[in-house]
């Protein structure tokens, strides 16, 4: 032996194979993706180069097998990442929600996730639905959850797809549908404002001005109902148009709580966007109209602004999203015009 034995892979275990006098001797260690285990290889190898050279290397491993101690690597499945997160979000409630959210993907991803080549798959799933940013974010909880698999996974670059619109013949079609929809007011205001599915849900009554035409997005509904800040933590003042005017009105006429939530049931309590998107869906397939995201009404208000000549600053207010965001998903648009073209 000329050198201490350095660790070599095996499927994903970590080993010391030293060779004395024409024999090896395999000794596993642990996991190779695991770094105290690598540091505990590197002192066993020493140890082993050095009773060599003093004529006392342990043929029968024992000595170092007491100062490994190591159970042998834990074996990764799609099941126990979703074990593990599901502990993990156990552990804190209190902030879980991308958790929730990379839970609920890879319980719907039909292929199994057990190597880092699999894991890259994954990753590239949810890159062509997520925009860059959500899967970086995701990936960050599956590195902290699982960092054998995912350890060396860079989350692929991308530039934004264009968002799903709705043409004015898919509008027609879906509104006639909904004409005795429960959640109509909602859907039309959706439609018009373009604001986040969870942002008109938190909507005040004491930010809406009726007189002047405009509503203050301040607060987003999470899934557990509690009011939050909006997504980029920004409030913002968004325009009526003579449709939003005219429903927002109605609902004032009829709501007999005029100091709450414009969205909430006889009892005060916010309405459940999973509640409504459900019966949503229901209502596209009763109708034979493919479903749709909710999100897609917001996609199609910022496509019809741009396209009427809004600069891409003042759609970006409108939504609630920077500039640059903005560019990147709906570049190829085009700029400026006033509040009336709307109508």
């Amino acid at each position: 032996m000329k050198h201490p034995p350095k660790p070599t892979k095996s499927a994903e275990t970590l080993r010391l194979r030293p060779t004395i006098n024409g024999k090896t001797y395999v000794l596993h260690i642990g996991s190779w993706s695991n770094q105290s285990d690598h540091d505990k290889a590197n002192r066993i190898a020493q140890l082993m180069y050095d009773d060599y050279q003093a004529g006392l290397f342990d043929c029968s491993l024992e000595k170092y097998k007491q100062l490994v101690k190591t159970p042998r690597p834990k074996v990764i499945t799609k099941e126990t990442i979703i074990t593990d997160l599901v502990a993990d979000i156990a552990s804190n409630p209190t902030v879980h929600t991308i958790r929730e959210n990379v839970l609920a993907h890879l319980r719907r991803y039909p292929k199994p996730i057990n190597s880092p080549v699999q894991a890259q798959a994954f990753v590239n799933h949810l890159a062509s639905q997520l925009a860059p940013s959500t899967v970086s974010q995701y990936l960050a909880r599956l590195k902290h959850i699982c960092q054998p698999l995912f350890s060396s996974i860079k989350p692929p670059s991308q530039a934004y797809q264009l968002p799903e619109v709705h043409s004015q013949t898919d509008l027609e079609a879906i509104f006639k549908a909904l004409e005795n929809f429960e959640y109509l007011p909602y859907l039309i205001l959706l439609s018009q404002l373009g604001t986040r599915p969870s942002e008109l849900l938190a909507l005040h009554w004491s930010d809406v001005n009726l007189s002047e035409r405009f509503v203050i997005i301040r607060f987003s509904l999470n899934t557990k109902g509690e009011i939050k800040a909006t997504k980029t933590n920004k409030v913002r003042r968004v325009s009526l148009t003579l449709k939003a005017l005219e429903t927002l009105t109605k609902l004032r006429n009829t709501n007999l709580n005029q100091t709450g939530l414009v969205f909430q049931n006889s009892e005060g309590i916010p309405l459940k966007l999973a509640t409504i998107r459900a019966a949503y869906y229901r209502t596209l397939e009763a109708s034979g109209i493919p479903k749709s995201r909710l999100y897609k009404f917001r996609g199609t208000v910022a496509t019809r602004l741009l396209e009427k000549g809004f600069t891409p600053t003042a759609v970006a207010q409108t939504l609630g999203n920077s500039p640059v965001t903005l560019m990147n998903r709906y570049i190829g648009i085009t700029n400026q015009i006033t509040i009336d073209s709307l109508d």
